[in-house]
């Protein structure tokens, strides 16, 4: 998958598996979309990025601490 330098599509993001769309409403459609197992792993790659980004590249967008924060999981 070629990203061309920036983020892929929502469609990209689905058929690489790294995110789940889900219908939550019918009338108009709408759908929420949700990491999958695969993701979830790339998460703690994007996290060090943003935080490699907010320490060496001034004016950085600063993302909330709750994306930064590690994830807390659970055996499933």
């Amino acid at each position: 998958m070629s990203w061309g330098g920036g983020m892929p599509s929502k469609a990209g993001r689905e058929g690489a598996g790294l995110v789940e769309r889900r219908a939550y409403q019918t009338k108009p459609q709408r759908f929420e979309y949700l990491l999958t197992e695969r993701g979830n792993a790339l998460l703690p790659v994007l996290q060090e990025m943003c935080r490699w980004a907010n320490t060496h590249i001034r004016d950085t967008w600063i993302p909330p601490d709750s994306f930064i924060q590690p994830l807390a999981f659970t055996a499933g």
